[in-house]
């Protein structure tokens, strides 16, 4: 049998090494995972289902207990108190309802416990009728002259509640914390750390993991990326732990009733729009342990379904307020998480495709016949740049209705994409530009209206939809945003991923915005690509495009990635490959001007260190 295996395996040996973009990146690839794992390497293959990372032992890559375990040995001890009460005052505020008393006991024991001590704990109770709860309260009141306490008279639920808690708060930022759940002894020590660093910040958040109701299992972590605002449309990105400028959540009114559930989100998005997206700060670190029980939407989302509704309300609101014409719906892949389908502008539907590869006549125009069909409510004219001399009528399909309106670009053979693209860029009239560097053999309905909604929005610069290898029996994710998790590696976010997966966090089929993405396919406002020569041509290839999609992103653009479109390939030349910077060589001038240019920008906001450089979400087992 493993004879067999090793046969079906080197049959298939070429397709992999297609799907990486060649010989030359999957060699580079072996080569940085043979330094990474030393001679134990043969026996990570060997074992490739436990799939150990370098450094974990024989603990599975994604083994957060162990990991876990790993970071807190070897993490320096907790210090004294070093702000004492030159630190700002934080307002711990904590609704309760009914609470398991000891678990209520344990939350107040980790805000107790902290290794800051500038703070207060805020306390409401909403009329639980609990005498042992209310005595309890009560000694505390007594026993602590920075813990206050509210007892409701009425129960009024969530959002009331804790504005009551609120009430009783005086400090500059408040913590939100929840009745059964922790906060390790630093926690209060890295948000002061983070408001030193940050003066201005307005919202504050960190990682959070889940632990069973005992505290003694931990269950996985959510690392996230920086602030990330079309992220944040789909679910609460900042959630826990949960950090707010008193005098901002005091201007906004508060929490708001009528939006139980999702009130943290709502109040989130009503601040976010007095600020700017640089006072919302992450910390990437782990400082907060959401409980996972009976009830909670820490064990699974259908705990609490009437939590999706008023995330959906809270995000509607927050669109007519911004002014911002759009329908929020359900994800396709994670109804419980939402989708925002901007208004389409009669004015603006109008675009040009631009091809910038050679291929044989007769499949150019089969591809592009298939997308003018379903390319949705949008006006399209076509320009080709072609280095094999090909015609109009060449591309020109025999039993249309109506002719396509086409128009072929002649270049040079040795034209780069970038080269192609600014040759085609005069030729385009279009209120919008479709670039297409691949060929395809299907395309989603409306798939390009979908993708100009979204590149219509003034903060938006580029929009990519998500792109399928189509070649195997199972459908994989190939291309989509670009994550740079290490100087000189940048790789294909969820690549190798069936498409039925979720991903990392849903990451996988939620629309969100990276600092670059794959130039497989993007659609943009023809104003952002205007000039004599839009695309530079300093790295080659369809870096160039790279190139571009991150300079729109350090022009303060968010380059939006939607697995709401999807296209497909089976073409596996154009594959993407493990590394794209595998392009730029080993040596040279371009990959010199590569490290000169953006490896100084360093990290990337889309993803978090605590997570692998392989880029695959897994664990970094490398301590830092």
């Amino acid at each position: 049998m493993w004879i067999l295996g090793l046969r079906h395996g080197w049959r298939l040996l070429p397709g992999e090494v297609a799907r990486r973009g060649g010989w030359y990146p999957q060699a580079c690839e072996w080569w940085r995972e043979f330094r990474a794992y030393g001679w134990g390497y043969f026996r990570h293959l060997a074992n490739y289902e436990n799939n150990p990372g370098p450094g974990s032992g024989a603990n599975d890559r994604n083994d957060y207990a162990a990991w876990f375990e790993q970071r807190r040995k070897h993490a320096p001890t907790d210090s004294p108190p070093s702000f004492d009460r030159a630190g700002p005052l934080l307002s711990v505020v904590l609704p309760v309802y009914r609470p398991p008393l000891h678990l209520l006991k344990e939350a107040i024991d980790s805000v107790m416990s902290q290794s800051y001590s500038n703070w207060e704990l805020c306390i409401a109770d909403d009329a639980s009728n609990d005498e042992s709860l209310t005595a309890y309260l009560e000694d505390l009141r007594k026993q602590h002259t920075n813990i206050r306490i509210h007892l409701r008279e009425r129960n009024g639920h969530i959002s009331a509640c804790s504005n009551s808690a609120l009430a009783l708060a005086s400090g500059e930022f408040i913590v939100l914390l929840d009745q059964d759940d922790l906060i390790p002894p630093h926690a209060l020590e890295r948000v002061v750390a983070c408001i030193q660093e940050h003066p201005d910040a307005g919202i504050i958040f960190s990682d959070e993991d889940r632990i069973d109701e005992s505290g003694s299992r931990r269950l996985g972590a959510y690392f996230k990326p920086d602030f990330n605002y079309d992220l944040f449309i789909g679910h609460n990105l900042i959630s826990h732990l949960g950090v707010y400028r008193r005098s901002l959540v005091t201007d906004v009114g508060g929490f708001r009733e009528g939006l139980e559930g999702s009130q943290d989100w709502d109040l989130a998005l009503r601040i976010l729009e007095k600020i700017q997206p640089s006072q919302v700060v992450h910390i990437p670190e782990v400082l907060y342990h959401w409980r996972a029980i009976q009830g909670s939407t820490a064990l699974a989302q259908s705990e609490k379904t009437y939590t999706s509704t008023a995330a959906r309300k809270a995000m509607e609101d927050h669109l007519e307020r911004m002014g911002v014409a759009g329908e929020v719906l359900a994800s396709t892949y994670l109804p419980a998480f939402n989708r925002v389908r901007y208004a389409w502008r009669p004015e603006s539907r109008t675009a040009t495709i631009l091809v910038s590869f050679d291929y044989p006549a007769d499949q150019l125009r089969s591809m592009l016949t298939d997308l003018i069909a379903c390319a949705g409510d949008v006006t399209c004219d076509i320009v080709v740049a072609s280095s094999r001399g090909l015609s109009t009528d060449q591309l020109q399909p025999t039993d249309a209705r109506e002719p396509l309106r086409i128009q072929v670009v002649p270049v040079p053979a040795s034209a780069s994409p970038a080269q192609r693209l600014n040759a085609m860029m005069a030729h385009a009239k279009g209120h919008f530009v479709a670039i297409l560097t691949m060929p395809l053999i299907k395309a989603s309905e409306a798939w390009l209206e979908e993708l100009a909604r979204i590149a219509g929005q003034p903060r938006v610069g580029f929009a990519a939809p998500r792109v399928v290898d189509g070649a195997g029996l199972k459908d994989i994710f190939d291309h989509g945003g670009i994550l740079f998790t290490d100087d000189m590696r940048a790789v294909h976010a969820h690549k190798g991923l069936f498409t039925y997966m979720t991903g990392y966090a849903g990451r996988a089929i939620l629309q969100q915005s990276f600092t670059a993405v794959s130039p497989a396919l993007v659609v943009a406002r023809r104003e952002l690509l205007s000039g004599p020569a839009p695309f530079g041509t300093a790295f080659g290839g369809r870096l160039d495009l790279v190139d571009k999609s991150l300079a729109l992103h350090h022009q303060g653009l968010a380059n939006v990635w939607t697995p709401e479109v999807e296209i497909r390939f089976n073409d596996l030349r154009f594959a993407g490959r493990a590394n794209l910077l595998t392009e730029l060589g080993p040596f040279g001038t371009r990959r010199r001007a590569w490290e000169a240019k953006w490896t100084r920008r360093l990290p990337d906001p889309a993803y978090n260190r605590n997570l692998s450089p392989d880029g695959d979400f897994s664990l970094n087992w490398r301590l830092q």
